[in-house]
């Protein structure tokens, strides 16, 4: 999706598409990464699903439905969260729109922008440490879980709190560097914005 974007987007600009070219590569790269994934959905997996379901004598028959319930119980949580966090977006939006002036809201953007620069870093470890958590055993789980975590803090937190330091000592630098004077506000903005990342030393985004 993100090669589509930033392979067509600069393209339907130089031919004259201009805002709306930019606005076409970001539908074509859902659209491309869609039609992508049913393609391999149905090349393969599909008809490996197919076998799964098919019945087998002597053998206990994958039961979708069970496992699907399953994981709609263990996911539904998660997928309130996320539908809260971007209903809150949508909101924030709203509120900048009626209370701020365009200036600041573009600073504002320019800062959320340079901070996705954390989110690059924080993304690999949540997702090599969600695996590692769901193989702690019935056993001990509470020891268990407590050691873990403490060690997941220890190790993230070594990674991201000098980044996040760095990256606040140097937002003004950054900001010119990126965006030009012309957005000085963005400097406090991201000061401000990536100071949440500060709480992962006691455990903010590590699960």
């Amino acid at each position: 999706m993100s090669i589509i974007k930033a392979s067509s987007a600069p393209i339907l600009i130089i031919f004259g598409f201009g805002v709306m070219g930019a606005l076409l590569s970001h539908i074509l790269g859902y659209v491309a990464s869609s039609l992508l994934g049913l393609f391999l959905l149905f090349s393969g997996h599909y008809r490996k699903l197919k076998l799964m379901l098919k019945p087998n004598r002597g053998k206990e028959n994958f039961n979708l439905a069970r496992h699907l319930r399953t994981m709609i119980r263990y996911g539904l949580p998660l997928y309130i969260s996320s539908l809260l966090a971007m209903l809150l977006n949508q909101y924030q939006l709203i509120l900048l729109d009626s209370y701020a002036s365009n200036i600041e809201i573009g600073s504002f953007k320019a800062a959320t922008n340079i901070s996705s620069i954390l989110t690059i870093l924080i993304i690999p470890i949540t997702t090599a440490l969600l695996p590692a958590f769901s193989k702690i055993k019935s056993t001990n789980v509470k020891e268990d879980l407590e050691k873990f975590l403490n060690l997941s803090v220890k190790y993230s937190s070594l990674i991201m709190l000098p980044v996040t330091i760095l990256v606040m000592i140097l937002s003004k630098d950054l900001v010119n560097i990126i965006y030009g004077q012309d957005y000085s506000l963005s400097a406090t903005y991201l000061t401000l914005y990536i100071s949440i990342y500060l709480l992962m030393a006691i455990g903010y985004q590590i699960i």
